[in-house]
C-alpha cells in the first residue's frame, strides 16, 4: 500500500479469534487495541507488532513512515464508515468486561520473586545443552544469571489429604519470609478462584520454554523474555476449489507441512514459503494458502488475566544491563562510586545475546581496549524499542557508548530507520562509536566475538 493513501475503516468482523491479539494499550476513550497476530498490517504488510484500535479506525505501524510519528511507529488514520462503524461497535459490544489489573510491582519485589520462581523451575538438560553448546554460554554464567525453563508440569496448587487447598507460590513466600501477595504486580502471575477456596490463588503462566531474565543496573531482575521451544506457525488460507472434503493444514517452523483430511488421515506433505501464497494440488481441487511464523522470543506477560499486568515498567520494557568483571567487582565493592564514574557501553539488542557477548569481550579485547569499547553491554528489548535506554544512560553516567546491532541491518529498512533515529538521539548526549564486522562472522555481535573476531570500531561524533 503507498503509505499517502487513504485507506477505508477496517471492518473487524473479517478477523477470526485468532487473527488479532488484544494488546495493553487502552485509548483515552475507553477503545482497545489489536496486534495483527495471523494476518498482516494492510498498511506494511507484515505481521507483529503493527496494532489496530477496536472500531478499526486507526492503525499504528512499526515499519511504514508518514508525517504523524507515534513514539517509534506511526499514526495512520482511516477513512469513516458509518455503516463499518456500527457493525463494529456491534461486534465490540459483545467483549468481556475489562479484567482487573495490578499495579506494576517496584523492581525490589520483581527481584524477590522471579528469582525464587527460577529457583523453583529450574533449567532442563536440554536447555542447558542448547545455552552451553549452541550459544556458548559456560555453566558459571548459566548459574550466575539464573536461567531456567518453563514448563506446565510443574505444580502450582497442592491439594492436602483433608481436602484443603494451597498454593505453591503461597508456601514457597512465606518461608522465605516476603507477603504472600508479593506475586501481585508481577508480570507473568495472575490469580484464580478455585471451588472450595475463599482466597485468590497466585498461577504462573506463560509458553513453554527458557527463561531469559533480564537485570537492571543494580543487577535486580525485573522482566522475564522466554525463547519458546515450538515457534507456533499460522496457516490463513487464500482460496480452496473444492466443496467436498475439509482439510487441515500443519506446518513447523521450518516450512514443513502436512495435509490432513477430517479424520486425521495424511493425504501431502511438502516445503511452502512463509509470507508468500503456497498451492498445493489435492485430490479433488487446489488449495492456497500463507504461512507466518510466530515470534521466537516473548515477553512475560499476564495482561488481561484476574490481578494481572503486562511487561512494561514505568519507564517501558526493561533493557538488559550485563558488566564485565571489572565492572561487576567495582558496582560490588563501590555501587555510589560505580554510577558516578563516566562509562563506556555496547548497546545491541536482545536479552541472551547480551549475556553471550559479554562473557566473550574479554577473551577478545584488552582491558585497555574495553576502556575505550565499553566493560558493559546494554540490551535494549527490540530495534524499535530503545527510548528507555536514554534515561538509563544518563542515571549510570555514560559517556559514550558502542552501538553494535545485528549484521544484516543493511538489508532491513525498518531497522535501519530505528538505528539512525537511535544514533541521532545519542549524538546529542555521548560519544557514539559503531562496531562494523563481516556478516560472514557472524550475525550479531555475540556470533563476532564467540568466532573470535573483531568488529572494526567507527567514531562518529568525537
Amino acid at each position: 500500500m503507498a503509505k499517502e493513501e487513504i485507506m477505508n475503516q477496517l471492518d473487524m468482523a473479517q478477523f477470526s479469534g485468532r487473527d488479532l491479539r488484544m494488546t495493553s494499550k487502552v485509548s483515552k476513550n475507553g477503545n482497545h487495541w489489536y496486534e495483527f497476530i495471523r494476518v498482516a498490517c494492510p498498511i506494511c504488510g507484515h505481521t507483529g507488532n503493527c496494532i489496530v484500535n477496536e472500531t478499526g479506525t486507526a492503525i499504528i505501524c512499526t515499519r511504514c513512515e508518514n508525517k504523524h510519528p507515534y513514539g517509534t511507529a506511526w499514526y495512520y488514520s482511516l477513512k469513516y464508515s458509518a455503516k463499518t462503524n456500527q457493525s463494529n461497535a456491534i461486534r465490540m459490544s459483545k467483549h468481556v468486561p475489562d479484567i482487573k489489573q495490578a499495579s506494576h510491582a517496584n523492581d525490589n519485589q520483581l527481584d524477590k520473586v522471579y528469582r525464587l520462581l527460577l529457583l523453583y523451575y529450574g533449567l532442563t538438560k536440554a536447555d542447558f545443552k542448547t545455552l552451553t553448546s549452541q550459544r556458548h554460554l559456560s555453566e558459571e554464567t548459566i548459574k550466575h544469571h539464573h536461567y531456567a525453563t518453563f514448563t506446565e508440569s510443574k505444580r502450582q496448587v497442592v491439594r492436602t489429604e483433608s481436602g484443603k487447598i494451597y498454593s505453591i507460590w503461597h508456601l514457597l513466600f512465606k518461608k522465605i519470609g516476603i507477603p504472600l501477595d508479593s506475586w501481585l504486580g508481577v508480570p507473568g502471575f495472575y490469580g484464580v478462584n478455585l471451588p472450595d477456596c475463599k482466597e485468590l490463588l497466585p498461577i504462573f503462566n506463560t509458553v513453554e520454554g527458557t527463561l531469559i531474565p533480564f537485570r537492571n543496573a543494580s543487577n535486580l531482575i525485573t522482566g522475564l523474555q522466554v525463547r519458546v521451544h515450538k515457534i507456533p506457525v499460522y496457516i490463513k488460507v487464500i482460496n480452496k476449489q473444492f466443496k467436498s472434503m475439509a482439510y487441515k493444514i500443519h506446518a513447523s517452523a521450518d516450512g514443513s507441512f502436512t495435509i490432513t483430511d477430517r479424520y486425521g488421515e495424511e493425504i501431502t506433505t511438502g516445503f511452502g514459503v512463509f509470507h508468500q501464497e503456497n498451492t498445493v494440488q489435492l485430490p479433488d481441487g487446489m488449495l492456497t494458502f500463507k504461512m507466518s511464523k510466530g515470534a521466537k522470543y516473548i515477553w512475560v506477560t499476564s495482561v488481561h488475566k484476574l490481578e494481572g499486568c503486562g511487561p512494561s515498567g514505568d519507564l517501558g520494557l526493561p533493557c538488559q544491563v550485563d558488566l564485565d568483571g571489572i565492572y561487576q567487582t567495582l558496582r560490588l565493592e563501590a555501587p555510589a562510586n560505580f554510577r558516578q564514574q563516566p562509562k563506556t557501553a555496547w548497546i545491541t539488542e536482545g536479552g541472551l545475546k547480551t549475556d553471550v557477548a559479554t562473557e566473550q569481550l574479554s577473551q577478545v579485547f584488552t582491558t585497555q581496549e574495553l576502556d575505550k569499547f565499553g566493560h558493559m553491554i546494554i540490551g535494549v528489548p527490540g530495534t524499535s524499542t530503545w527510548r528507555p535506554l536514554l534515561k538509563l544512560i544518563a542515571d549510570l553516567n555514560i559517556t559514550r557508548v558502542t552501538l553494535a546491532y545485528d549484521a544484516d541491518f543493511v538489508s532491513n529498512k525498518a531497522v535501519q530507520t530505528q538505528y539512525s533515529k537511535l544514533i541521532s538521539a545519542l549524538s546529542n548526549r555521548v560519544v557514539v562509536q559503531i562496531a562494523i564486522w563481516n556478516i560472514n562472522d557472524g550475525k550479531g555481535i555475540d556470533d563476532c566475538l564467540v568466532n573470535r573476531k573483531r568488529p572494526k570500531i567507527i567514531c562518529l561524533n568525537a
